[in-house]
């Protein structure tokens, strides 16, 4: 029997909760007496009695902890912590994107304070790039992760460790154990009362009425990828928490699957809506109301389950229950073997198979990105319930910055958000028009305002607010500092609050200089906000530069000899104002912030190639030096960059 193994895992999209499970059935396989938990269970873990840990963990954001990961990281950061590690060794692997700047910063932190913790590290770190496909790092790393279990000692040897320990089994868990604190009873107990508050946490959101929502794109057709909604909530009932946000903070949006395509997939699974779903034994956390019951199946498909939106669609494990599935089908009628889409079939085999081969078939369902609903009825395929279950990512919150001031507006919050659509391709070459979940349930629900009509009902949207990890974009201090922003399209929302709470909090008189970089496809189309932006620049209080990509005759616009004719884009503006933004930057006197939000596949990398160049010809330095100076200021927290892909 191998030695006892926790695996804990920290995910938001399921990511890493999918890894998790698959190590979880590999050390079982390997004979660990094996157990896998989110890290919101870790008070319950008696640390002296866990000789072996792997913690799987993801970023999300600007370096921000998923949601159920997010007390774990908390504990293992505080100064007051213990060495409750002493007697644990473990390894981490860290999930990311490499086009975030951030990337894998959450996994290497929890490696970084593991040690300092008293903890043993027994592998390297991975640091997975999911630009790179996840199991081209996990598989290699995986099979190192096994080789080095095995050439642990075992744990009576260890002189740190109490021989006699009780050995960890895969069933029960072990009883619950608080994690030790310097905190007095009453500071725990005050802790908690704030994290059930109502608009505190995903697992306690408000629900709050919208009061407004209008588009602010002129193309509104459900054809265009750009549309542009801006809604409006009332969050008094929040209390202090959600209305006291500050300029830079994000709201949770708790999404929901349509409603249509959930029952035909209940339909399609066999399932009663209002029954109860029933999984075996206790439903796990997320499947369960807040009474504890289970929830319906309705519900659970609804809210709680993703089927169809993770940035890893469809996951592993779900193609391996449905390739098993296939499989128990076709071994109890031979006849049937052809039935269903067949090229479909054979890459789910493939990518169920694992090793290069398998990888690049995930790779291509992943391009089509075909919905559970879709994946079952082109397979004709009805896998066992609960193990579909099991297999699917929770649905994760989505988060959207506030794009209002608190003291603007005051009980509300606003957001200003794009109804995502996209084209995916087909496994058979045909191209597939997809919708983003949370921006197409939020205009599905606001439907009733846009359309002018007093609806017969209040629009309400579950939201908290979300908390603060320092990674936030923050105005400076002082109102006199400089502030330089780049925010073309929906990255203007952060931006708007900034520019709201100049405008409420200080006096003109002491607001220093403020310029906003803004760009979009043209003035006409999708130029957010114009009105307030023209007239805050018009007022003085705001240097206005806009980039509109679109706005000239399309014969006009393309490319000669590598250089791009009457296309306009936000780099653009800063190499034009490059005495502006060296001097506001880099002139001690100043001490200027630069700000960028938006896209992080393309925009925020060429804004930064354009920061560099203007650094490099305005300081008589090479490209070399001026990447220091950017970092330099970055380290200052004044280069500050909020992106997203």
């Amino acid at each position: 029997m191998g030695s006892p193994l926790l695996v804990m895992y920290g995910s938001q999209t399921g990511n890493s909760r999918m890894v998790a499970k698959e190590i979880g059935e590999t050390a079982a396989k390997h004979g660990h007496a094996v157990r896998v938990i989110g890290m919101d269970e870790f008070k319950k873990v008696n640390w002296e009695e866990e000789p072996n840990l792997v913690c799987i963990c993801s970023s999300t954001g600007n370096g921000d902890p998923p949601d159920n990961a997010e007390k774990f990281f908390r504990f293992c950061k505080k100064k007051t912590t213990p060495p409750v590690f002493a007697k644990t060794r473990f390894a981490v692997c860290a999930l990311g994107d490499s086009n975030y700047e951030e990337f894998c910063l959450v996994g290497k932190e929890i490696d970084r304070h593991l040690a300092r913790l008293g903890g043993t590290r027994f592998l390297k770190r991975c640091d997975v790039d999911e630009v790179d496909g996840i199991e081209t790092h996990v598989e290699p790393w995986s099979a190192r992760l096994f080789d080095a279990l095995r050439a642990l000692p075992p744990v009576e040897s260890q002189p740190e460790v109490a021989t006699g320990s009780p050995a960890v089994s895969p069933q029960p868990p072990p009883p619950p154990h608080t994690a030790p604190t310097v905190e007095g009873k009453g500071d725990e107990e005050e802790a908690a009362a704030e994290e059930e508050a109502v608009g505190r946490s995903a697992a306690a959101p408000l629900l709050a009425r919208v009061t407004t929502a209008r588009w602010l794109s002129s193309d509104t057709s459900a054809t265009d990828p750009k549309r542009v909604l801006h809604v409006e909530l009332d969050v008094r009932e929040g209390g202090g928490w959600v209305s006291g946000f500050e300029p830079g903070d994000a709201l949770g949006v708790l999404p929901a699957n349509a409603p249509a395509e959930v029952l035909a997939l209940l339909e399609h699974l066999g399932l009663d809506p209002s029954a109860p779903l029933e999984v075996g034994g206790a439903p796990p956390a997320h499947l369960r109301a807040s009474t504890g019951a289970p929830l319906t199946c309705r519900d659970a498909f609804s809210t709680r389950l993703d089927i169809g939106s993770v940035s890893v669609w469809p996951p592993l494990p779900l193609l391996k229950l449905l390739h098993a599935s296939l499989c128990a089908r076709e071994a109890l009628r031979p006849e049937i073997e052809s039935a269903g889409d067949a090229l479909l079939r054979t890459l789910v085999a493939t990518a169920a198979a694992g090793g290069a081969q398998g990888r690049q078939a995930h790779a291509r369902l992943q391009r089509e990105r075909a919905p559970l609903l879709e994946l079952l009825q082109r397979l004709e395929c009805t896998p066992p319930v609960a193990q579909l279950v099991d297999c699917l990512p929770p649905l994760a919150p989505r988060y959207y910055s506030i794009s209002n001031a608190a003291s603007a507006d005051e009980g509300k919050v606003h957001l200003c958000l794009s109804v995502v659509s996209y084209t995916t391709e087909g496994i058979d070459g045909r191209r597939c028009q997809r919708a983003g979940l949370a921006s197409s349930m939020i205009a599905r629900v606001c439907a009733p305002l846009l359309d002018g009509a007093k609806p017969a009902e209040p629009v309400m949207l579950s939201v908290y607010r979300r908390e603060p990890s320092g990674n936030e974009l923050r105005l400076p201090a002082s109102p006199s500092t400089p502030v330089l922003m780049v925010g073309p399209g929906t990255g203007i929302a952060p931006f708007r609050s900034f520019l709201q709470q100049r405008r409420f909090k200080w006096s003109r008189g002491k607001l220093g200089p403020c310029h906003l970089f803004f760009g979009c496809r043209a003035e006409h189309v999708d130029f957010l906000y114009g009105a307030e932006l023209r007239a805050m620049a018009s007022s003085g209080a705001l240097s206005l530069h806009t980039a509109f990509s679109r706005s000239r005759e399309a014969c006009s616009a393309g490319t000669w000899r590598g250089v791009r004719l009457n296309i306009p884009y936000v780099q653009d503006l800063i190499e034009e104002q490059a005495s502006t933004v060296a001097n506001l930057l880099f002139t001690q006197a100043s001490g200027g912030h630069f700000y960028v939000c938006g896209d992080g596949q393309s925009m925020a990398n060429d804004v930064h190639e354009a920061l560099c160049r203007v650094t490099a010809a305005q300081l008589s330095i090479s490209l070399s030096e001026a990447e220091e100076r950017l970092k330099s200021l970055a380290a200052e927290g004044r280069y500050c960059r909020e992106i997203w892909n």
